[in-house]
């Protein structure tokens, strides 16, 4: 019989070759550079004692990422660090072989730290800022409260029985006073709470008003999406061929008067603030003097005059309130588009995948795909059912239309709209309609990304085409008049050959006539063609339903 000992050593050795007993794990991104699946991995972590899900759960641990994943901000990305899941870079599966002492290389995030007692520096790192004792719900033993009347006879050794304690939120606001009351002292409590509110016992002296930066509540790349959508320089820099369009344009808006709204500075803005608080409750005149220098050269003051000196709690509270209207302003421009739906799409999933293609396929292969977001207008997809409802024919189909960045706050919150104006920086007329076509290249000449700094912003539109469909050859004015058909199709010179029903590809396809991306566009052989690609103009705005934007990045230089 074994030793008690010896079943030990045995249990030991066991633990051993399961590093990764209790591990709940998310697998993300792609490993075809190391041979591996999902699968392969999945096996893998099971060899090693852990167990793999596909989507973060309450009992989920761990997420191991590519680096590339996890600097792409995927949903499975973002939510982790929502939640403060150590993120580890999957190598240390495959290469480390679950080595412990190899582990702290190989994180691509850490596991949060406790949500009291440190807050994060702005910069690189942590540092440690120690909250007063009341905060961490301690009572300091040389706190003694001053002489009050209304509680000098409920004192006792430790200070009084009747104090104004302050609760921390974990989001970093100080909420004040919440009274507590001896069993000996309810008798009395209502006078009591009464004059210490009219003494203003707001906080308890020296305790902390702000601790740490307001976070916006939407996800990392819908606010990124947000501020491109409304960064003003992008319509200060219009050409003046979109400029008109541009919903947001001003002229006195200037880069430099910008730059002090993005995050690195908004977060040293904070830190510098959080520092005055201290110095300004010490009368600290030089480090007043210094940090509000600190402060001004990385938050500019509103309008072109000097800063305000920032040497009181009022001051300080209007900066902090000036910043934190900028943290939650792409919150409510959110809002202010009234979607109902904004998802941005896993890089993994197949819906991104098929879109991917598409927009290579189309003549955007030197474009860089940097996230799409699946869409819904709130009341579009009603009208766009009930207008291909009494069709026999609607064809469907998934097009693309290119605009400004600047304008896509007006096109997300009023639809296309149909008119003269729409197109503005094409050499063709189509008629009166909703210009929409089959290659991302052509769509992507009319989004005058250049004055974006090479950011563009792309629609895929579902389209309900009918038929029969009026078929011409020549661009002109009158291309959509005196027919009974509700679109048009200028034909080009080359077209897509092969479809596919979409719910081959996606669900979210289904019904929709897709291109098979696996070939692409072929001569039409249409002699009378002037245009290299067709180009189809919707007669009527509820055909046409708004399904993805798709960002990208597109070179501002011909390559050499």
């Amino acid at each position: 019989m074994a030793s008690k000992k010896q079943v030990t050593t045995k249990l030991t050795r066991a633990a051993r070759s399961k590093p990764l007993n209790g591990f709940k794990i998310v697998i993300c991104g792609e490993y075809k550079d190391e041979n591996h699946t999902h699968t392969s991995l999945a096996v893998l972590i099971c060899a090693n004692g852990g167990d793999t899900t596909k989507h973060i759960k309450s009992d989920t641990t761990h997420i191991f990422s590519t680096q590339a994943a996890f600097r792409s901000s995927q949903l499975i990305i973002e939510k982790a660090k929502g939640k403060g899941l150590p993120i580890i870079d999957t190598l240390w599966l495959i290469k480390a072989q679950c080595e412990r002492t190899e582990l702290s290389k190989y994180y691509l995030q850490r596991p949060s730290p406790k949500p009291y007692g440190t807050i994060e520096d702005s910069r690189n790192g942590k540092f440690e800022r120690k909250l007063p004792l009341r905060a961490k719900g301690k009572e300091p033993e040389h706190s003694k409260p001053k002489d009050d009347h209304g509680l000098k006879e409920y004192r006792h050794t430790r200070g009084t029985s009747f104090k104004a304690v302050v609760k921390h939120n974990p989001k970093g606001i100080l909420k004040g006073p919440d009274f507590v009351t001896p069993p000996e002292a309810k008798t009395r409590r209502h006078d009591i709470v009464k004059r210490v509110q009219n003494k203003k016992v707001g906080f308890v002296k020296n305790e902390k008003l702000f601790l740490a930066p307001p976070e916006s509540t939407l996800p990392e790349p819908v606010k990124k999406l947000m501020k491109l959508i409304f960064n003003q320089t992008n319509g200060a820099n219009a050409t003046d061929g979109h400029r008109k369009n541009s919903t947001c344009y001003e002229s006195h808006v200037s880069r430099l008067s910008l730059d002090w709204q993005k995050d690195l500075n908004l977060q040293a803005g904070f830190k510098y603030l959080i520092e005055l608080e201290d110095f300004i409750s010490n009368g600290d005149k030089k480090a007043i003097g210094y940090y509000n220098t600190l402060y001004h050269s990385v938050i500019r003051p509103e309008g072109r005059g000097k800063g305000p000196l920032i040497d009181n709690m009022k001051i300080l509270k209007e900066e902090w309130e000036r910043l934190s209207n900028v943290v939650h302003l792409p919150k409510r421009q959110f809002q202010d588009l009234n979607l109902k739906e904004m998802a941005p799409l896993d890089d993994d999933s197949e819906e991104f995948k098929y879109i991917k293609s598409y927009l290579n396929v189309s003549g955007g292969a030197t474009h860089e795909l940097k996230k799409v977001f699946r869409i819904e207008r709130e009341g579009e997809g009603e009208r766009f059912q009930a207008y291909i409802s009494p069709l026999e024919h609607p064809i469907r189909r998934l097009l693309w239309h290119g605009s400004p960045v600047a304008n896509y706050g007006r096109i997300i919150r009023e639809g296309l709209q149909i008119g003269p104006d729409e197109v503005t920086a094409s050499d063709y007329n189509f008629g009166k309609g909703i210009c929409l076509f089959e290659m991302s290249s052509q769509a992507a000449s009319y989004c005058d990304y250049k004055a974006s700094e090479g950011e563009a912003l792309l629609l895929l539109c579902e389209a309900a085409l009918g038929y029969p469909l009026k078929k011409v050859t020549t661009p002109s004015n009158s291309a959509g008049a005196n027919t009974e058909t509700d679109s048009t199709c200028c034909q080009g010179k080359n077209a897509f050959k092969r479809f596919t029903e979409g719910s081959n590809k996606h669900v979210n396809f289904e019904g929709i006539k897709i291109p098979d991306t696996n070939f692409g566009p072929k001569p039409t052989k249409v002699q009378e063609a002037i245009l290299d690609y067709n180009v189809f103009i919707c007669h009527k705005a509820e055909q046409v339903k708004l399904r993805y934007l798709v960002h990208v990045k597109i070179p501002t230089q011909a390559p050499t």
